[in-house]
């Protein structure tokens, strides 16, 4: 709901309009500083992280353009080819 928000935003049509974007992924997508299975600061466990990594870039698939090769697969995304 929060990337659907961000789209609305005026500016940020306007800075779409103006300009071609990249896409970066960043660990905040899901959690700041982010380890591969447990979170952030490595304190959670597998079961509950990687469902919560899923949605996040369920989301952030779906709110970005990004190609279809791009969609994510349960906690894992292909983010960046050669």
């Amino acid at each position: 709901m929060r990337h659907a928000q961000y789209r609305l935003d005026p500016d940020l049509l306007s800075a779409h309009a103006a300009a071609p974007f990249l896409c970066v992924p960043d660990d905040h997508e899901v959690a700041n500083n982010m380890r591969v299975t447990t979170g952030s600061g490595g304190d959670g466990t597998p079961e509950e992280f990687l469902p919560r990594r899923a949605a996040a870039y369920q989301a952030y698939y779906e709110h970005l353009p990004l190609r279809r090769r791009s969609m994510p697969r349960g906690p894992d995304i292909t983010a960046a080819r050669r």
